[in-house]
């Protein structure tokens, strides 16, 4: 669980720094994101993404998955946890994320961001 992450190694910018997630998290820029402020929703295709964008399980022992993003403007990393996934009855559409618990509580600014990528590369 994420808060799980938050009591043992919280501080994103540390965590990724010491490479203590199970999975170590290789941050993604925001700027292969389209930020719509309106809705305040970040969405990228997958292709995009030039493979930086890696959707890894939290802990070894666990199935909660997420990725860790940077700011291109603040250079802060916040980390997102899936929380849906979209498809049909060929293939993943699209994965859901939002800001982890403690991503919010260290930038309150994240409330009400969303993440969505869409899987363009089953259309091929």
């Amino acid at each position: 669980m994420v808060t799980k992450l938050a009591k043992q190694f919280y501080n994103i910018n540390t965590v990724i720094t010491n490479n203590k997630l199970y999975n170590q998290f290789v941050p993604i820029s925001s700027e292969y994101f389209h930020y719509d402020k309106a809705t305040k929703t970040f969405a990228t295709e997958m292709s995009q993404c030039n493979g930086k964008l890696q959707i890894k399980n939290l802990y070894k022992d666990e199935v909660e998955q997420g990725f860790v993003m940077v700011s291109e403007l603040t250079g802060k990393s916040a980390l997102f946890v899936l929380c849906g996934v979209d498809s049909n009855l060929e293939a993943v559409i699209s994965w859901r994320f939002n800001p982890s618990v403690e991503a919010i509580n260290d930038n309150p600014t994240l409330t009400g961001v969303k993440v969505i990528v869409f899987n363009d590369e089953w259309l091929y």
